[in-house]
């Protein structure tokens, strides 16, 4: 019997190639869409698993609750918190730090020398985290002053092999380095992405030379990542629960604040959740991309929507051909079938087909999974053929699929009374041409949400790297002029010297081609990572705080709302030699002078500030809320100041003649300062791609998606055209015997055609409205919904519907109608 079941279905299949080419094509592009989209969510979900006892390795997040504002959420500590971690809590079997906050370092072996980051880490870092080790003990490696471990991409690019266990590298330089280890290289689902770890024994290490400096209670000492080591998830949950009472005896001053009067807490997290977790700059800071829970969900409803509207097709052409198979099934009715055997033969079928589709899903995803690379940012895994989960899910979501599918059109053609379709009347289906309209409504509904969410994304992308920024960045070069990491723990007083004011950023400022430089930190472009409490009248606000040099502002074309920017003319406004880091005037920006309370940026020029802990400090004048990082809700209260030590960046404005001379030259003049770390410099333009890498990356992978939405659509009315054109043949040409013209023929059917894409913008526009004001609300400025958004994601969708039936209508409107009229 199945052999019989497995022939008809066969049969029919080659009866009817167009509609099966149809059915089953539509299938497979919403099988490779969802199997493609349920490969990248696995990815995302999956970080950092390939490592052994995973499940076992925390990182510690500090949630800080700054008043009047909302929480940030960080993944960096004080540098002590690792130890004294260690020591209060039994459960704790290994802590270890991994430095964040670091620029790049010159590394030379031999002729060989480029610009890396190093990560500068405690020995037991090796005991939380394991990844897989191709030579060498890395834990033995760090536990030695000069020790370092690196992957196998270092060792081939430095050394030409893959085990240079015991040769040396050298820092900037001047300090050697020790390969005691070397790794496999991390895959793309790691969230470390250093491929040189240093040890933080080392002089040089930034662990032992701020150490000292934050072991004071209350402090405010960052940038180190802290890793634990935990028997399981229940002594996470008995830390966590146990951290007010640990800040309150190490962290937080009388008061229960910290340092700078700023209140928090921390709780531990598997390191597993960190890609996901919700932390405020971490893809710019760290190196890696942050992700986002809300995204992948949003991304896997598209992808089953797309699936659905493949099905769609499905669905409407074996309902729609029910007719053709009335004979079929009275015949088999006749002979003592039952509608439950028909049912069964139907689903069958179906099954049949959602087989077929997926074996073609498969192929498709093979050749265009590779490409995916510049989409996601990553290579993608896809091998499903060596993958036997993933290849049983596709398996079991094939099933689903034809079953779900198959089950109402089974009902439907199971259903004919064998009295009357083989007296040669055909049976008219009630209600299936209600339900084929309403589920080509929602195929177009999905087609318009993902037009709109594409306008919406790359309209946001565009504002928020233009028009949002309240800046020129036109032709703009920011370059690292920080000094070196000292090769020995500085003295008391000792300070870093102020490149700024250097013979350097003067020699820039003469180049040909340079309209302009000045200093800056390097937070500036994206003020937010420092933050200070200040009193009001009314209560206490956190602030931002960064420090710029003279003329920053005017090179990124600023003007004062309020006040005056910071000049050479006003002495007063420099910090004291005695004091250098304590400003004593600040530009403020109109969050600020909101926050403190001020109806009017001018209400604000002449009062002062009261941070805690700090001297007043005198405000000169309000620039424009500026933030190149609108990805957060809210745009922060931020403060500039003249400190000269701290600035570590130079900005440099270039006119655009000569732009490759002039960088050459660039790199020339700090050459020549006799700095042994290779310049380090890059566009301004470079660096928001980095911080809207991931909505850049939506807003392709949408692209993706809308594309396949548009050819299942098209393919869903084609077939339904074919169809349609083919039950109205007869009227038509009664129609046109009656005198209609080929005018009044093509649009009656372009009309029948073009209903369900108006009905689906009755869906389609309340949803996406509501989605995507939801998503808009994620940025502190962003463009507004406009009425020409929705219109043209209608009109794009009608267009879309009409050009794919535009053929059929044509041919079917200019044939005789005597044809038509002999038609059955």
């Amino acid at each position: 019997m199945f052999r019989n079941y497995i022939a008809a279905a066969l049969r029919n299949l080659a009866r009817n190639r167009l509609y099966a080419a149809i059915s089953i094509g539509g299938l497979a592009i919403g099988m490779a869409a969802a199997i493609l989209t349920g490969l990248y969510v696995r990815d995302e979900l999956s970080f950092d698993s390939f490592m052994p006892e995973h499940d076992k390795a925390y990182v510690v997040i500090w949630e800080i609750d700054l008043p009047s504002s909302a929480p940030i959420v960080e993944d960096w500590t004080q540098s002590f918190l690792a130890r004294t971690m260690i020591l209060d809590f039994k459960e704790v079997q290994a802590a270890a730090r991994l430095n964040l906050y670091t620029q790049p370092i010159g590394v030379r072996r031999g002729e060989v020398e480029a610009l890396e980051t190093i990560g500068w880490s405690d020995p037991d870092l090796f005991r939380i985290l394991h990844p897989p080790t191709l030579a060498g003990d890395p834990v033995a490696a760090l536990n030695r002053p000069d020790g370092a471990v690196i992957t196998r991409a270092m060792a081939r690019k430095y050394f030409g092999q893959d085990a240079p266990i015991g040769q040396v590298l050298t820092l900037n330089r001047t300090v050697p380095l020790r390969i005691g280890a070397v790794l496999y290289d991390l895959p793309p689902t790691s969230h470390l992405t250093y491929q040189i770890f240093a040890s933080g024994l080392n002089a040089s290490s930034p662990l032992r030379l701020t150490g000292k400096a934050t072991e004071t209670r209350g402090a405010f000492g960052v940038g180190v990542r802290t890793y634990l080591h935990l028997p399981d998830a229940a002594a996470a949950a008995r830390i966590n629960a146990a951290m007010p009472a640990f800040v309150q005896r190490h962290l937080a001053n009388a008061d229960g604040k910290m340092a700078l009067g700023i209140k928090g807490s921390y709780r531990l997290i598997p390191v597993t959740d960190l890609h996901l977790y919700p932390l405020k700059g971490t893809s710019l800071v760290n190196g890696y991309g942050q992700g986002s829970r809300g995204a992948l969900l949003a991304l896997a409803a598209i992808a089953g929507l797309i699936l659905c509207a493949g099905s769609v097709n499905f669905i409407n052409l074996m309902t729609g051909r029910a007719a053709r198979r009335a004979v079929e099934v009275g015949v088999r009715k006749a002979a003592g079938a039952r509608r439950r055997d028909l049912v069964l033969q139907f689903i069958g079928e179906a099954l049949i087909y959602a087989l077929i589709a997926l074996v073609f899903a498969v192929a498709l995803v093979e050749f265009v999974g590779p490409q995916m690379t510049g989409i996601v940012g990553r290579p993608l895994a896809v091998d499903l053929w060596r993958d036997p989960l993933a290849l049983a899910a596709c398996l079991a979501l094939s099933i689903a699929v034809g079953v779900l599918t198959g089950a109402y059109p089974a009902l439907v053609q199971s259903s004919f009374s064998p009295a009357t379709v083989l007296k040669g009347v055909l049976p008219q289906t009630s209600g299936s041409a209600a339900i084929r309209a309403a589920l080509t409504t929602l195929q177009f509904a999905v087609l318009i949400g993902l037009i709109l969410a594409i306008i919406v994304i790359a309209r946001q992308t565009r504002y928020a790297l233009n028009d949002g920024l309240n800046i020129d960045k036109s032709m703009m070069v920011t370059m690292d002029i920080s000094p070196p990491p000292p090769v020995s723990p500085p003295g008391p007083g000792d300070l870093p010297k102020p490149l700024c004011r250097d013979a350097f950023p003067d020699q820039v400022r003469g180049l040909p081609g340079v309209a302009g430089a000045a200093c800056s930190r390097s937070n500036v472009l994206d003020v937010g990572s420092t933050s200070w409490v200040v009193e009001t009248p009314t209560g206490q606000i956190g602030m931002d705080i960064t420090s710029i040099d003279h003329g920053f502002f005017e090179l990124y074309g600023l003007r004062p709302v309020a006040g005056r920017f910071f000049s050479s003319r006003h002495p007063e406004d420099e910090s004291s030699a005695a004091r250098p880091y304590e400003p004593r005037a600040v530009v403020i920006n109109e969050s600020a002078a909101r926050a403190l309370g001020y109806a009017r940026p001018d209400q604000a020029v002449g009062h002062t500030l009261h941070p805690q802990g700090e001297p007043q400090i005198l405000i000169i004048g309000v620039a424009p809320d500026i933030t190149f990082d609108l990805t957060h809700p809210g745009t922060h209260p931020a403060t500039y100041a003249l400190a000269t030590p701290a600035l570590d960046t130079l900005n440099i404005k270039l006119t655009g003649r000569d732009v490759p001379g002039t960088l050459q030259a660039i790199d020339a003049a700090w050459r020549a300062t006799g700095s042994v770390r290779p310049p380090r410099r890059r566009f301004v333009d470079d660096y928001l791609q980095t911080i809207y890498l991931s909505i850049i990356q939506q807003g392709r992978l949408l692209d993706v998606l809308c594309g396949v939405a548009v050819l299942l659509a098209g393919l869903g009315v084609f077939g339904l055209a074919s169809f349609t054109v083919e039950r109205r043949t007869k009227e038509i040409g009664v129609r046109k015997a009656m005198g209609a013209s080929r005018t009044d023929v093509a649009r009656l059917l372009l009309w029948s055609f073009s209903r369900p894409v108006l009905w689906a913008n009755l869906i389609a526009w309340p949803l996406a409205w509501w989605a995507l004001e939801r998503w808009l609300e994620g940025f502190s400025r962003h463009i507004a919904l406009q009425p020409w958004m929705f219109i043209a994601a209608a009109l794009a969708a009608l267009a879309v519907a009409l050009a794919t039936v535009l053929t059929h209508t044509l041919r079917v409107a200019s044939a005789k109608p005597v044809g038509a009229l002999r038609y059955e």
